[in-house]
C-alpha cells in the first residue's frame, strides 16, 4: 500500500522565502494576482522579513508547495502549479482562518472556479 505524502501547514522562515517568490512569479500564478509586476529576490527578503508572521506556507515532504497569508483583511493564496488539485488551498484557507478569524477572501474572477472550491471546502456548510 502507499503511503500518503504528508503536508505540513507552517510558519514562514527566510527559507521559504525563495521558493515563495518563484511560485507567486510563475506563469501559471500570474493571473491570479492584480499586480502581476516581478519583483527580486532582495524586494521579497525584504517584504517578508516585514510581513512573515502574516503568511504560512504548505510543505509536502519538506517542499514549499503553496502559501497563504492576511494582508489588510484580504486572503491570498497561492499553489504549484505542479501541485495543484490536491486540496492544499483548502488546508492553507482553513488554518488562515483559524489563524486570523476576521480575514475575508477577495475572489479575482479569473480564478474565481478554483478559489470557491476551495472555500466551499475550507468553509463547509452546516
Amino acid at each position: 500500500m502507499t503511503q500518503k505524502p504528508h503536508l505540513i501547514i507552517s510558519d514562514v522562515t527566510p527559507e521559504h522565502y525563495e521558493p515563495i517568490r518563484k511560485m507567486r512569479l510563475h506563469a501559471a500564478n500570474q493571473q491570479g494576482f492584480l499586480d502581476q509586476r516581478p519583483f527580486s529576490q532582495a524586494d521579497q527578503e525584504r517584504y517578508m522579513a516585514a510581513n512573515a508572521g502574516k503568511y504560512i506556507v504548505c510543505l509536502l515532504e519538506g517542499k514549499p508547495v503553496g502559501y497563504a497569508g492576511v494582508i489588510e483583511s484580504d486572503i491570498p493564496t497561492c499553489t504549484d502549479p505542479d501541485f495543484r488539485k490536491r486540496g492544499i488551498g483548502a488546508a492553507m484557507l482553513r488554518e488562515i482562518v483559524r489563524r486570523f478569524p476576521n480575514a475575508r477572501a477577495k475572489i479575482c474572477e479569473t480564478t474565481r472556479r478554483a478559489k470557491l472550491s476551495s472555500i466551499a471546502v475550507a468553509f463547509p456548510s452546516k
